[in-house]
């Protein structure tokens, strides 16, 4: 969901969208394909008894913790952007509700690239100035899209 023309300024334009790095999905695909593991198994192993309400229980507590596990980290994952605009940079999320931040760019005057592992995909966390080091926001972790890097890195003015 990139950001929308309502809510852009006057001659503002949007430089570039981006989400979160996709390997915050890898714990919820692993809940994915454990529940569906466990959960097969489970309903094959209570095939035989009853009325079969047994395995509908077992299927309906796999579809419930697909979804809670797997589903809704997918979504909040697919919904949570960043816009770096040429004015500011916005961040948006939620699934229902949309909600954000924006930061005008004259107000971030630090990128700082984490552990190596972080530095390794190219990821940066602007993060806020005028305030102490302890008391500054970071935004999550975010990966630019190839060749975006170098545009990001520019002065606002600069083309």
């Amino acid at each position: 969901m990139a950001l929308s023309r309502k809510f852009m300024m006057d001659g503002e334009q949007v430089v570039t969208t981006t989400r979160t790095h996709v390997k915050v999905l890898f714990v919820p695909l692993v809940i994915l394909l454990a529940v569906a593991f466990a959960g097969s198994f489970l309903a094959a192993r209570a095939g035989g008894s009853g009325d079969g309400y047994v395995r509908w229980a077992v299927v309906a507590i796999a579809v419930v913790v697909v979804l809670w596990g797997s589903v809704l980290p997918f979504l909040r994952w697919l919904s949570w952007t960043y816009s770096l605009t040429t004015q500011r940079l916005v961040e948006q999320k939620g699934i229902l509700t949309r909600e954000g931040r924006v930061i005008p760019l004259s107000r971030i005057n630090d990128v700082s690239y984490g552990p190596v592992a972080d530095t390794r995909h190219r990821r940066a966390r602007p993060q806020r100035g005028g305030r102490p080091r302890a008391a500054r926001h970071p935004a999550r972790r975010v990966l630019p899209p190839p060749g975006q890097r170098p545009r990001v890195r520019r002065a606002p003015g600069e083309r």
